[in-house]
């Protein structure tokens, strides 16, 4: 098959390993994103509502905010935790 013509079959073109890691990398970091984002709003919504003279207070801060700082740094050592043992390191020169 030549490079430049245009007319081939999708099925014999050879799938590049690099896609497939990309692919499988970008879904879990969509799936820790959205459970970041869910997690933060149900904790500032649930323990911010209310009138705010009525807040509890953990070392000097609402609880919804002390709360919601101990979720960001778990989640940063999880996400440390997956850029150094499930995300894989590879190279970016032309695969051929």
């Amino acid at each position: 098959m030549n490079v430049n013509e245009r007319d081939y079959d999708i099925r014999e073109v050879e799938v590049d390993e690099r896609f497939t890691i990309a692919k499988r990398e970008m879904l879990i970091t969509f799936v820790v994103q959205l459970a970041y984002t869910f997690l933060m709003l149900v904790v500032a919504y649930s323990l911010g509502k209310g009138d705010p003279t009525l807040y509890r207070f953990v070392m000097g801060m609402p609880e919804w905010w002390f709360w919601c700082l101990i979720i960001t740094f778990g989640f940063l050592g999880l996400i440390y935790y997956l850029v150094r043992r499930v995300f894989k390191d590879i190279p970016i020169d032309p695969w051929l």
